[in-house]
């Protein structure tokens, strides 16, 4: 009998005490989780991983500027503002849908394009202009696919060479590959940008070209 109420005295205080000590382990897998929740979502752990497309779209103007300052190279800067409103898809990537008005309105364009046609007069900056421009948009988007289609072996080897300078000289820190019909800017060892040249052929220095802009989540709808 004494055995049995001892049994079942031990038992109670042994009820007891894991009612006291559950809020504390509760308290400390909840510090756990706080913890854990604290690590995965730590911005530092992400950061430069992830960039919003109007944050890209405000880089990509930031380094034109750089090498042509607004208000001192008109052309150019008319190539840049038409250009990178013809690639919003592939710049904003998934903030399109929620964003592209706005940025349209911020930017002072009346809504985005798909095709653009540059008509100016030789010597103009014309190369200048798309040569920038394109080195811009391979340094601050993963994954982009430019075509030209040049008049010339020597134009389509020279303007490839051009990328490649303006994108060294944008400062990103990437690493840039120029061959000499393609211009290579590497973000990751699984991820890069390059632009392609096909010339018609010969040696002619044609200043006509045509240029596709595609990201590879999309289809080369986006023209200039």
């Amino acid at each position: 009998m004494l055995r049995v109420s001892a049994l079942a005295g031990a038992r109670r205080r042994l009820a007891v005490a894991r009612k006291r000590l559950r809020p504390i382990a509760l308290a400390e897998k909840q510090d756990e989780q706080a913890c854990f929740t604290f690590e995965l979502f730590d911005r530092s752990l992400y950061a430069g991983g992830f960039q919003s497309g109007e944050t890209k779209l405000r880089n990509i103007w930031r380094d034109l500027d750089r090498v042509f300052p607004d208000g001192k190279y008109d052309l150019q800067t008319k190539i840049h503002s038409q250009t990178l409103r013809a690639c919003l898809r592939q710049i904003l990537g998934h903030d399109y849908n929620s964003c592209v008005q706005r940025v349209c309105q911020q930017y002072g364009w009346d809504g985005p394009k798909q095709n653009v046609i540059f008509v100016a007069s030789r010597r103009g900056g014309k190369s200048t202009g798309m040569a920038s421009v394109a080195a811009a948009l391979l340094v601050h988007i993963p994954n982009l696919k430019i075509v030209n289609f040049s008049g010339g072996e020597d134009s389509a080897e020279e303007f490839c060479q051009m990328i490649g300078d303006y994108a060294e000289r944008m400062g990103s820190g990437k690493r840039v590959k120029v061959t000499k019909k393609k211009t290579t800017v590497f973000h990751s060892s699984t991820s890069e940008s390059h632009v392609t040249a096909y010339p018609s052929g010969g040696r002619s220095y044609d200043v006509s070209c045509v240029f596709l802009i595609f990201s590879q989540n999309h289809f080369p709808q986006n023209r200039t």
